[in-house]
């Protein structure tokens, strides 16, 4: 509520359904773009590379659940940045 607050006071938003629409996506730009959600997002394709090279033939069942299931979640937090982005900056300028 405080950003929201802070947005109020700074900016003059239109009013009804267009208003709140504007607000969300102008808040997920401001997330998108600071340092913070990058370098995690960047980390988290670091680590995803680590994981899908530690695959090798002849590993114990254990570990590969392990490496799927990891795998599985960065797949998750993939589709969420997009999802986000797309939300935040739009279709057109997030391709």
């Amino acid at each position: 509520m405080y950003i929201v607050d802070q947005l109020n006071a700074a900016r003059v938003w239109p009013t009804g359904f267009h208003a709140m629409i504007k607000r969300i996506r102008f808040v997920l730009r401001v997330q998108v773009n600071s340092a913070i959600f990058e370098t995690l997002a960047t980390s988290a394709v670091i680590l995803n590379t680590v994981i899908l090279m530690m695959q090798k033939y002849g590993m114990e069942e254990e570990e590969k659940k392990f490496l799927e299931d990891a795998n599985s979640i960065l797949t998750d937090v993939f589709a969420y940045e997009m999802g986000v982005k797309l939300l935040a900056i739009g279709v057109r300028k997030y391709l």
